[in-house]
């Protein structure tokens, strides 16, 4: 995992929530790190997303998802909490945006 995030430029997007471009064709890659007890907060995707745990946990609601864990998402709003640092990736197509539900 070292080698996806020796390289990674990474912008804090909200307190405990950072994000970086990893791959940007032909579909776009992101790395994301949550910080342990970070609630990203409500929001949704213009189109369908793939979240691909590599490291840590999270939760949507009753569901858990951990190393090599994946869920998709994308047109509804939803809000998942770190419950460990994690680290996962966002597949997506390319110029898919994400907004906040505030």
């Amino acid at each position: 995992m070292a080698d996806i995030l020796e390289n990674a430029v990474f912008t804090e997007i909200r307190p405990g929530v950072e994000i970086s471009d990893y791959v940007s064709s032909p579909v776009e890659v992101k790395i994301v790190r949550l910080k342990a007890g970070t609630e990203v907060g409500a929001h949704s995707h213009s189109n369908d997303v793939v979240h691909l745990v590599l490291k840590g946990r999270v939760k949507i609601g009753d569901q858990e998802f951990t190393e090599l864990g994946d869920y998709r998402c994308g047109g509804f709003e939803y809000g998942p909490w770190a419950v460990e640092d994690t680290i996962m990736l966002i597949i997506q197509p390319p110029g898919t945006t994400f907004e906040f539900v505030e």
